[in-house]
């Protein structure tokens, strides 16, 4: 078998392509003349391409819609090539590249323009541009974290600052619900925002820790000084404490030295620490024991004797009591 080598043919046709949606131009069946062979063929075109009757390329623009995402700032851009679709053409424009938080909620229409230096022609298409902001708000805390307060003293709340990309962000969510303090402890407060397209800043928590510093304070029941007549009883006032709003334990009272049968200056002691181990400021009272009673006396026998002439006196004498 002879091994034939064919010449390169040129095919030149005209065919005009319309766009707007992808289209192909199959040319099937075609033969050689001259007596050669005869062969059956398909040639395609497609990827919206046009030929004009001089054989030259045509601009022909295709557009894609997108969506683009704010940055920190609140503002996004797009070249292009972002809703270039396979347009033909050597220059690009768009009518409309940058964007901001105003277009949120609404599709930006923007245009593609494409030209073709080598014919002078243009197209255009339009695309809708979806602006979103996908970023989060940030919440800053006013004040101390941890923040301390003092048992049974008010709550004040120091709040916290939002910021966000763009504005219309909602009112901040402040929960300190859970703090009581009049209960020592750790607490913790909780700090919640969104912005105006539903995304929730990451959650901030303050830590309030309620502590008890005070010392208690202790108040005499009676007169800080009494006064006890010797060898009779003594008898305890006793005292009460007070810790604000926390509770605490009995008062300890120390009166182990008075001595009411002895006459003389005696200190009672009373004392008390909370929960917290703070001491209360020890308090005194002063109990006295005087002597005011005058002593008695008591005469042996008859308080009228008679004794005899030139007889003896025998004294019978007496006892004396105080």
């Amino acid at each position: 078998m002879r091994k034939i080598t064919l010449p390169t043919f040129i095919l030149a046709f005209l065919a005009t392509i319309a766009f707007g949606s992808p289209k192909s131009v199959t040319l099937d069946d075609f033969s050689l003349e001259d007596n050669q062979p005869s062969f059956t063929s398909k040639v395609s075109i497609t990827n919206h391409v046009s030929f004009n009757p001089n054989y030259r390329r045509i601009a022909a623009a295709v557009c894609q819609d997108i969506t683009v995402y704010l940055d920190g700032t609140g503002s996004a851009s797009i070249v292009p090539a972002d809703i270039d679709n396979g347009s033909v053409g050597d220059g690009f424009s768009l009518d409309i590249s940058s964007f901001s938080c105003a277009d949120i909620g609404s599709p930006v229409t923007v245009t593609l323009t494409v030209t073709d230096s080598s014919d002078t022609t243009s197209d255009s298409c339009t695309a809708q541009v979806t602006v979103l902001d996908t970023t989060l708000p940030t919440i800053s805390l006013n004040g101390p974290n941890p923040q301390t307060i003092e048992a049974c003293s008010a709550y004040s709340e120091l709040g916290a600052i939002t910021n966000d990309n763009c504005s219309g962000i909602g009112g901040l969510v402040i929960d300190a619900s859970a703090v009581n303090t009049s209960v020592v402890g750790s607490y913790s407060v909780t700090y919640d925002v969104a912005d105006a397209s539903g995304n929730n800043a990451v959650q901030v928590t303050r830590t309030v820790n309620v502590v008890d510093t005070t010392v208690p304070t202790i108040t005499l029941n009676g007169s800080a000084t009494v006064t006890v007549e010797a060898c009779g009883t003594y008898n305890e006032l006793g005292a009460t404490a007070d810790d604000g709003c926390l509770a605490i334990g009995a008062v300890v009272i120390d009166n182990s030295s008075v001595d009411e049968t002895t006459v003389g200056s005696y200190t009672v002691t009373y004392n008390v620490s909370d929960a917290a181990g703070n001491s209360a400021v020890q308090v005194t009272r002063t109990v006295n024991v005087v002597d005011t009673t005058v002593p008695t006396i008591t005469l042996n026998g008859l308080s009228t004797v008679t004794v005899e002439a030139c007889g003896t006196y025998n004294e019978l004498g007496a006892t004396a009591d105080d």
